[in-house]
């Protein structure tokens, strides 16, 4: 769903038990983050476990009044803190609203993005338009999300053969192909593009910690 003004955020978050709100890069959401929530973020590049684990206490005691709680820049969570998230997500609780802030939503994990309403600034083009790439590149991440493990090795070779900078050149074409899936779930709600998208990060992961491209390509989509 998008939405056309920041001030109605705090509305929004109250109608929801879990709600992601996607904003453009350039977009800061800090002044429209709702007065009188606990916030989770952190001055780290990552967003600890730990975070999560201190509000647990507060999530398990009966609420008689509503409070909110606002996880910001949710891309920043670590793997092990949006597990906690998770976990805490699965038994929805009265009075209890969570809601992420984020620039990036396709970081986040898909099993975070199935039990969540979306909801992003319509001034965004992010969500609506095609990942800023040239053709080519588009092209190649379409070819990418649609290959049939028959033809996911033509693909592949067509990604790579460029050899000057051919690491770069692959992560990005991964992560246009992640935006591209998360856009894709966002317009048509079919989770069957969020089941894509776990293939693709690890392949991302593993190509950007020195891992054979063309080996963990065929490794994480076959």
């Amino acid at each position: 769903m998008f939405f056309n003004n920041p001030e109605q955020i705090e509305r929004l978050i109250k109608n929801t038990g879990f709600s992601i709100f996607s904003f453009p890069q350039d977009f800061d959401y800090l002044p429209f983050i709702p007065k009188h929530v606990l916030p989770i973020t952190a001055a780290t590049p990552l967003i600890p476990i730990e975070s999560i684990r201190e509000i647990e206490p507060i999530i398990h005691i009966k609420q008689d009044s509503s409070i909110t709680i606002v996880v910001y820049p949710a891309e920043n969570l670590s793997e092990s803190a949006m597990n906690a998230c998770l976990k805490i997500l699965e038994t929805p609780r009265q009075n209890i609203h969570f809601a992420f802030f984020t620039h990036h939503p396709q970081k986040l994990l898909p099993t975070i993005h199935s039990r969540a309403h979306h909801y992003s600034l319509r001034q965004s083009i992010s969500l609506e338009a095609p990942p800023q790439a040239s053709p080519k590149q588009l092209e190649l991440a379409k070819q990418l999300i649609a290959a049939t493990p028959t033809g996911l090795p033509t693909i592949i070779n067509q990604i790579t053969k460029d050899k000057t900078d051919s690491r770069q050149k692959t992560l990005e074409i991964i992560d246009i192909s992640i935006q591209l899936l998360y856009k894709s779930y966002f317009k048509t709600g079919d989770k069957k593009w969020l089941l894509k998208l776990p293939s693709f990060m690890s392949a991302h992961q593993a190509i950007a910690a020195n891992g054979h491209i063309k080996l963990q390509l065929a490794a994480a989509l076959l």
